[in-house]
């Protein structure tokens, strides 16, 4: 099954975007063969990490991300960025910044291109792999790099689309729709089909909305809190389900694999998008997420969200003695 086919599997996204994720993701759990939660592992675990809370992200202090007095451009930038926050697959392809992440890389390129002058809704909705090429500094000749840039620009392209035939053409208004609520945007953002993030389960939909949810979580970090980004109900995200938040869990012992995938990933073989055993990956980090904030909780760091142990996590997945051992790699639209 391919990533664009998870999208045909849809489901009601309703009022209560993240619980339903939460309740498909234990079901799938119960179910699951591939992939274990080892729930005894949990509170050594939140004990190792309790000491990093309150976790202080990263957004504008890492220096990759656009800074504007103009919520508009603001807004532009976020959405924007987050229409093409996927690609980990072929980030081994990746001309990367020197020093930098796969993700960083694309982050701090969009941001040159702002800083120059902000892309516009038109300017997304007429984009093309070349012109992806040209902001993202890609070698088109090479056919993996060709394809991601050909996938960012089908992005782009919608996110153009959608905020001109929706919202007046100004991203602020898909924000500032949402009544200061985090699950209120990613909601809107879901419907946008490059946002679909629904997968198929043993005869189930398995909605993850990991773009759509990461962007709501954008916004508050990209406004510090402020204006657009007071956003009033952090802690009903999920935990951004894509590759790293299991590589680490794993590591940590918290998650364990079957031998058929552990050897999969230990030799880096793709797993197809919407696959039984990349489900099960991306629900057990979700469901084991919550099971690490509640013990969080337990310890007395109670103010910790999803949001802020994925921030963690993902931050921690670049230390060296997490990139020792590979993580599982699907190429795909949604992470």
């Amino acid at each position: 099954m391919t990533a664009e086919k998870t999208a045909e599997y849809t489901h009601d996204i309703g009022t209560d975007l993240t619980q339903s994720v939460r309740t498909a993701c234990a079901r799938v759990m119960e179910q699951a063969r591939h992939v274990h939660i080892r729930t005894a592992q949990i509170p050594a675990y939140a004990e190792r990490i309790s000491s990093y809370f309150p976790y202080e992200n990263l957004w504008h202090s890492a220096g990759w991300h656009f800074r504007s007095n103009s919520d508009e451009a603001l807004a532009a930038y976020v959405l924007t960025l987050d229409s093409v926050n996927f690609g980990s697959g072929y980030f081994s392809a990746l001309e990367k910044r020197e020093g930098m992440s796969g993700y960083a890389t694309i982050a701090s390129w969009l941001t040159d291109r702002f800083q120059e002058q902000p892309l516009t809704p038109h300017d997304l909705k007429n984009m093309s792999a070349k012109l992806c090429a040209d902001i993202f500094h890609q070698d088109i000749s090479n056919p993996e790099m060709l394809e991601l840039m050909e996938r960012f620009a089908k992005a782009m392209s919608e996110a153009g689309r959608q905020i001109l035939e929706h919202y007046d053409g100004r991203f602020l208004n898909l924000v500032t729709s949402a009544d200061y609520s985090a699950v209120g945007i990613a909601a809107r953002l879901a419907k946008f089909p490059q946002y679909a993030d629904v997968a198929h389960y043993h005869g189930f939909a398995v909605p993850f909305y990991k773009r759509a949810q990461i962007a709501a979580a954008d916004i508050y970090l990209a406004f510090e809190g402020q204006r657009a980004g007071a956003l009033s109900d952090l802690e009903k995200l999920t935990i951004f389900a894509d590759n790293a938040v299991p590589h680490v869990l794993r590591m940590e012992g918290v998650l364990e694999y079957s031998d058929t995938l552990a050897a999969k990933i230990d030799a880096e073989e793709l797993l197809e998008a919407g696959s039984e055993e990349e489900v099960e990956l991306r629900a057990a980090a979700i469901h084991a997420g919550d099971l690490i904030v509640e013990a969080l909780h337990g310890l007395g760091q109670i103010g910790v969200m999803a949001m802020n142990l994925d921030h963690y996590i993902w931050d921690h997945s670049h230390r060296p003695e997490y990139q020792s051992k590979p993580r599982h790699r699907t190429q795909t639209v949604y992470y």
